[in-house]
C-alpha cells in the first residue's frame, strides 16, 4: 500500500520468517498508513514524557515543557541551533505531533513515560546563558520557575548509556 507516502517515495516491504522479530523506530510507526500490520500480530509502544511536575506554587507543568526543554539541550550543544531557534521551531513540531502523531498514540499497546525525577537537576546546571534570556517569554515563565527552584545536580554523575545523555551529550550510543 502507498497510502500516506509523499510523492517518489517508494515503500519498503520486510519478509519475517517464523520466530522473527522485528523492531521499528519511529514517532510514525503507530500510524496504519506507515505500518499496516493488523493490532493482533504487534506490540506498540508510545514513549514520550507523560510525567507532570508540580511546581513550588502547586501548579503542574505539562510535558511539553519538558520535552521543550530538552529539545534545546540537545540543539543547542549538538547541532548548533539557538535556544531561541528551537523555541520557535516548537510550534511546527507540536503542531505536527497533534496532526501525525495524536491521532495514533491510543493503539500502542503500552505507554513508557520517560519522565526521571531528577533530570530537571541536571539540566538547571546545564543551560546556556541565553536561556534565562527567554525567561520572560509566555511559554518559557512555568518552565523557568520549575528550574529555578530545582537543586543542580552533576551532568557528571549521569551514567553514559542513560537517556538523559540523547539530550546533554556524552553518551555511548552514535546517532
Amino acid at each position: 500500500p502507498t497510502e500516506g507516502l509523499s510523492a517518489g517515495q517508494v515503500p519498503t516491504y520486510l519478509t519475517r520468517r517464523p520466530g522473527e522479530v522485528v523492531i521499528l523506530e519511529g514517532i510514525h510507526v503507530l500510524n496504519p498508513a506507515v505500518v499496516p500490520l493488523p493490532e493482533s500480530q504487534t506490540v506498540r509502544l508510545y514513549v514520550s514524557v507523560r510525567t507532570r511536575v508540580e511546581a513550588t506554587d502547586g501548579s503542574l507543568l505539562h510535558p511539553r515543557y519538558v520535552r521543550l526543554l530538552r529539545r534545546m539541550l540537545r540543539d543547542v550543544n549538538q547541532r548548533g541551533r539557538s535556544a531561541e531557534g528551537t523555541l520557535s521551531m516548537f510550534y511546527s513540531v507540536e503542531e505536527g505531533e497533534q496532526k501525525y502523531i495524536m491521532p495514533y498514540k491510543h493503539r500502542s499497546t503500552f505507554d513508557v513515560d520517560t519522565f526521571c525525577p531528577y533530570e530537571l537537576n541536571i539540566y538547571r546546571g546545564l543551560l546556556p546563558d541565553e536561556v534565562d534570556t527567554l525567561r520572560d517569554h509566555p511559554d518559557m515563565t512555568a518552565l523557568m520557575a520549575v528550574l529555578t527552584a530545582a537543586l543542580p545536580l552533576e551532568a557528571t554523575l549521569e551514567p553514559p548509556t542513560a537517556l538523559i545523555r540523547e539530550f546533554i551529550g556524552g553518551s555511548v550510543y552514535e546517532e
